[in-house]
């Protein structure tokens, strides 16, 4: 070898065999000589974790300290001369601080030779030394964290709705260079809230995040190596609101008042009143106080809640209760004793008053009902009321909820009715004369059932029920067996509202007609005839069906004749006495005949 050629004489000065020095070389390590100088060149001054860093290394002998490469060098002193690489073979061994160089020792060719640093998890600055002999040279490369510049932090969303919630940190970590640094380790911490990773390792971009979950403002910040960077994520102040409901008890229908208040600081999109009892309403963009009111359809204890709506979408509440009671109230009388025929006026007072009703329907007792929308319903019981106690009821219904009633008791006292008859003042008439009769039973109780019986064994008339007077006309007839007038019992009877029948009677005599037949000549024989019938004083109000005459001297033309009225027609006689007569047909009752004598000379 050149190197071996160099050492020989010397070898042989000391008096040793040219063997022993062959032996020597073959199993010690060719090192640099003096005045060797190592210059050593790095692929790049930074270095990921994990990675791997070409490191060349460059002896050369008399040579001057390298100015180039991206290697740092250390200082060494340095010879002029000519600057040849070291002889091929030599042994160059590396050492770092962090990671580890492969190979450690590697032999020069041409005075060169080439390794690698092999990063691990490790950040840091690594110090990288090549020596060889007497010669030296070191180099330092940035590692992981180490190359580190800047951290910036940022939040998306960097602001939070009123509730909290999560948003997700990044970190972007940026080398000397400016660029994203890969594969670093950065640690996270909060002010406030949960992170979901307390460390991240930056990808391709540099780029570590994290997941903040807060309910209250926090400032997340992000460390590498002495480096750190911050970020505070907002969160909105929450809209507020509240409700009180009516002091003391509310009942069903009746209007219940809300006041509502939202805070003017958070506007509100939307806020919402649900009355706790199936109904609900929506009340819009609303701030300050407003009052609402709701009327109740059931009896209990409500939850009532109001719902504020932030432009965030978050939704703040306010509750309070309120009791709900039933209606109760009561019926009034103008009168507690009723008389017959005479309004009374019924009240019903609702408690509370200021419940809205909507109708009453009432119901007097008596068969009878109405309905109104008024409270106040005024009644007249009929004069055939019985008497008693009466319950009058009253259903209200409610403009709200379930109808219920109120009832009362009243009194109908006791009153026997009455009837009166009365008649012709002479208590006599006459067959087919108009008879009137009168018949009052008083203006206080009226009677059912009325009826008027003749006495004369006709059926009795029905005169059904009424109260003050009536007058009824009756026409008798006495048959034509009579021989004498006929007396007869005319009674009127009724029931009262009690059921007492109560009667009243009367006699009344009925005379059969009677009356003269007059003949009217013409005062010398021979001269025409007429014949007139007259009734008997008292009885000309009798009703005359038609009159039959009868000159008895048939077949003399115009013997009989029947006629309506009672003065027949002109006769003419032969002479002779005649018995002319006249048969009288009342409307009512059996005729009769009377006769006279004419004698014509």
């Amino acid at each position: 070898m050149h190197r071996l050629l160099r050492v020989f004489p010397l070898v042989t000065g000391l008096g040793l065999s040219l063997t022993f020095g062959a032996a020597s070389c073959a199993k010690v390590p060719l090192l640099a000589p003096t005045g060797t100088v190592i210059n050593l060149t790095v692929a790049s001054s930074t270095a990921a974790l994990n990675s791997s860093i070409n490191i060349i290394a460059v002896l050369i002998e008399n040579g001057q300290q390298s100015t180039s490469g991206t290697g740092t060098a250390a200082t060494s002193s340095s010879t002029t001369g000519a600057g040849t690489p070291v002889q091929d073979g030599t042994v160059v061994s590396f050492t770092t601080s962090i990671g580890t160089i492969e190979p450690a020792e590697a032999k020069t060719v041409n005075g060169k030779v080439a390794v690698a640093l092999k990063t691990s998890g490790e950040s840091g600055t690594a110090t990288i030394t090549a020596y060889s002999g007497g010669a030296k040279s070191t180099s330092t490369i940035k590692i992981g964290a180490a190359n580190a510049k800047t951290v910036t932090v940022s939040a998306s969303p960097q602001n939070l709705a009123s509730s909290g919630g999560s948003t997700i940190v990044s970190a972007l970590v940026v080398d000397e260079s400016g660029n994203g640094l890969a594969g670093a380790t950065v640690s996270f911490s909060t002010t406030k809230g949960s992170l979901s990773a307390t460390t991240g390792t930056t990808n391709s971009s540099g780029i570590a995040t994290t997941v903040l979950t807060t309910t209250g403002a926090a400032d997340v910040t992000a460390t590498i190596a002495a480096i750190s960077g911050k970020v505070t994520i907002g969160v909105s102040s929450k809209a507020t609101v509240s409700v009180t409901g009516p002091t003391g008890a509310v009942s069903v229908s009746a209007p219940a008042s809300f006041s509502i208040n939202v805070g003017t600081t958070v506007p509100v999109s939307n806020v919402t009143i649900n009355y706790g009892d199936g109904s609900s309403k929506t009340l819009g963009a609303i701030s300050g106080t407003q009052s609402v009111t709701h009327t109740y359809a059931f009896v209990g204890i409500f939850d009532v809640t109001v719902s504020a709506t932030d432009a965030d979408g978050i939704v703040t509440t306010s509750s309070t209760q309120v009791a709900v009671t039933g209606i109760s109230g009561s019926i009034s009388a103008s009168a507690s004793s009723i008389t017959r025929g005479t309004p009374v006026t019924f009240t019903a007072s609702v408690l509370p008053s200021t419940t809205a009703i909507d109708h009453y329907s009432w119901d007097f007792g008596d068969l009878t009902s109405a309905d109104s929308t008024s409270n106040v319903q005024s009644h007249v019981y009929a004069l055939t009321t019985a008497s008693g106690t009466l319950t009058v009821t009253v259903r209200v219904y409610p403009q709200t909820g379930s109808s219920f009633t109120m009832s009362m008791q009243i009194s109908i006292p006791t009153q026997k009715g009455s009837i009166t008859l009365s008649g012709p003042t002479s208590g006599t008439t006459s067959i087919s004369t108009a008879v009137t009769y009168s018949i009052d039973v008083g203006s206080t109780v009226a009677l059912t059932n009325i009826t008027l019986d003749y006495g004369d064994g006709s059926t009795p008339r029905a005169l059904g029920s009424f109260s003050g007077s009536r007058t009824d006309t009756k026409f008798y007839s006495v048959p034509s067996s009579a021989t004498a007038s006929g007396a007869y019992t005319v009674t009127a009877s009724g029931r009262d509202p009690d059921g007492n029948t109560v009667t009243s009677s009367l006699t009344i005599v009925v005379q059969k007609l009677n009356g003269t037949l007059a003949v009217t000549t013409g005062g010398s024989s021979l001269t025409p005839t007429q014949l007139t019938f007259t009734i008997a004083s008292g009885q000309t109000t009798a009703l005359i069906d038609r009159y039959f005459w009868d000159f008895n001297d048939a077949p003399a033309a115009g013997a009989t004749w029947e006629s309506t009225s009672n003065v027949s027609p002109t006769h003419q006689y032969t002479r002779g006495a005649w018995l002319a007569k006249v048969t009288v047909y009342p409307v009512y009752g059996a005729a009769f005949t009377i006769t006279v004598q004419v004698p014509i000379n």
